[in-house]
């Protein structure tokens, strides 16, 4: 059994080995997908986030949240990087811990040009956290383009 992980936003899928930040390159929050946002579909604009799972919110910050699927596995989606060092008015964020939310309705904004206008990295991540890199099956791969709701990963459920 496997619970399967869709992408949040659309965009261009990088290696996460390749992000500038080691806690998420050496794979230290757990294995994952680095996804490049398609810069033509954001212009200034603020763009809709998808939860990559069903499941109850468990932490919440402007630019990140964890969900926690009905299986258990916590899901981070981390919205560019070092983001948490600045103020930048990129993030709508209305999420409360604990609240509900599904896979088809938006869960928060944010502007990922408002990043790169002040220099910053807007790729992000998303990783199954504390879960061996064994029990990750990937369906999408760096190069490859995807749209929200594609399937990025899927998590085994042993």
């Amino acid at each position: 059994m496997s619970i399967a992980v869709t992408s949040p936003i659309n965009g261009l899928i990088a290696d996460l080995s390749t992000v500038s930040d080691p806690v998420f390159a050496q794979g230290m929050m757990g294995p994952g997908i680095a996804i490049v946002p398609n810069m033509s579909d954001c212009a200034s604009t603020f763009q809709d986030v998808y939860s990559p799972v069903a499941g109850t919110v468990m932490k919440v910050l402007p630019h990140a949240f964890i969900v926690q699927a009905q299986t258990g596995i916590l899901i981070l989606v981390h919205l560019g990087i070092d983001t948490f060092r600045q103020s930048v008015q990129a993030f709508t964020n209305s999420l409360t811990q604990g609240d509900k939310i599904s896979s088809d309705k938006p869960v928060l904004q944010w502007a990922p040009q408002k990043l790169l206008d002040v220099g910053m990295d807007a790729t992000v991540i998303v990783a199954a956290l504390e879960c061996p890199p064994q029990k990750i099956s990937y369906r999408l791969f760096p190069g490859d383009q995807t749209h929200q709701g594609d399937e990025l990963f899927h998590v085994c459920i042993s």
